[in-house]
């Protein structure tokens, strides 16, 4: 792998600053971008995001990235630094980890993603985008009253904003900053009319101006804003309604054994993803909390979660047992062969059994959707 650029690339997903970019020696198609917004992610020059026939949404992308990515990141020693691979692969080059400041120890966690991720994780309405800001606000928000602040930049990707259109044919290309800037103040006078949350608009800071110079060359950077925001207690109010209520809510927490279950784990994956709903594993969530009660978190604000019982895992049986307790539908998941040794306590459920992991994404699809629907 070869540092191609540092400090002067944009980020091919929000424009924003990138710190570096890497291009696979072995196949140079192929990328990995370290982005501040957007945080790491791999792609290929085989996915062109702003053609509309590659399956994926350019701004989608970008919102997913600002919503789970490792954002502002960049040039940091993390113990366990994520990366989302839009081509299902990972660059594997120890040079990385040299240029990105990474001990050898180091070990980026490689998350595949594909166009029925974003698309199942989108909200799908308005109102589910306030209440997806109001949940990604709270986690960001350390204590009571705390001001969080976002570039112009952040803000589009934070409200989901769409920064593209089709002008002809498939291909999109940015939308006028008139029309970015009227997107911005409707969901910002939404938020506050509400009085969901409290924004302070002011000018942006000099290095925070770079990248529409680059998206919009003819525009003054002076007019480029930067927001602080603070939930108010009706934004918290509405919270504890969406979290109770379970509204909008299609995160399914995956309870599971996590060594050498690679293709296991995928498969489980896939089947979520076929019933239309969002696969959420532990060690893909963006947190620096204590690994229990991250846990604990996610079980509670999943929609059900799935429990694949073949390895006879502690922390399955743990995580299932919480989830029972805390009203939750729990699908069971084993391989037939290891059935006969499941716990007596649980054993008497109804399984999906399967015997080879391609089995597992239409058996699972067809269960939830009995389940669920």
């Amino acid at each position: 792998m070869h540092l191609i650029s540092k400090e002067t690339d944009y980020c091919p997903i929000c424009y924003g600053r990138m710190s570096k970019k890497y291009v696979d020696s072995k196949d140079r198609s192929r990328y990995l971008c370290d982005c501040y917004y957007c945080g790491r992610f791999i792609s290929s020059e085989k996915i062109d995001f702003l053609d509309s026939n590659s399956g994926y949404d350019i701004d989608e992308v970008a919102s997913f990235l600002f919503y789970h990515g490792d954002k502002g990141y960049c040039d940091k020693e993390q113990l366990n630094p994520k990366v989302y691979s839009f081509d299902g692969g990972m660059i594997s080059n120890e040079e990385i980890y040299d240029d990105l400041g990474l001990s050898k120890e180091t070990r980026f966690s490689c998350i595949p993603v594909n166009d029925k991720t974003i698309k199942n994780w989108m909200p799908k309405s308005f109102s589910e985008k306030m209440d997806k800001v109001l949940l990604f606000l709270e986690k960001e928000t350390p204590s009571f009253g705390y001001r969080l602040n976002y570039s112009e930049n952040e803000i589009m990707s934070l409200f989901f904003l769409k920064r593209h259109e089709v002008i002809h044919g498939s291909y999109k290309e940015p939308m006028s900053i008139e029309s970015l800037v009227s997107q911005t103040d409707f969901f910002v006078k939404c938020m506050t009319e509400e009085k969901y949350v409290d924004i302070e608009v002011g000018l942006a800071e000099k290095w925070e101006e770079h990248w529409c110079s680059l998206f919009y060359p003819t525009m003054d950077v002076t007019r480029m804003r930067k927001f602080t925001i603070s939930l108010m207690p009706a934004g918290y109010k509405r919270i504890d309604t969406v979290e109770k209520e379970n509204i909008s809510n299609r995160d399914v927490f995956i309870a599971m054994a996590f060594k050498d279950t690679e293709k296991l784990r995928k498969c489980i994956k896939e089947g979520i993803e076929m019933a239309g709903y969002i696969p959420i594993l532990i060690d893909e969530v963006e947190h620096n909390n204590l690994i229990l009660p991250e846990i604990l978190y996610n079980i509670r604000h999943s929609l059900f979660v799935v429990a694949e019982l073949t390895h006879k895992n502690a922390g399955a049986y743990l995580e299932e047992g919480y989830a029972l307790g805390y009203g939750k539908q729990v699908i069971q998941l084993c391989k037939e062969s290891e059935l006969k040794g499941l716990h007596f306590d649980i054993s008497q459920k109804n399984t999906v059994v399967w015997n080879n992991e391609e089995e597992i994404p239409e058996k699972l699809c067809k269960r939830i959707k009995a389940t669920m629907e």
